[in-house]
């Protein structure tokens, strides 16, 4: 899930397993959790 800020709304395995997937699609996530496409196509 993401929220409407760009950050990932999960905690805990649910999270990690959330980034460890956005990355797979090209996306690049911060260390505090907030997301950044890379892609145009998105």
């Amino acid at each position: 899930m993401i929220r409407a800020d760009g950050r990932i709304g999960l905690t805990g395995a649910g999270k990690v397993e959330q980034i460890r997937l956005l990355c797979l699609e090209g996306v690049e996530v911060s260390d505090t959790g907030k997301i950044n496409i890379k892609r145009a196509d998105f």
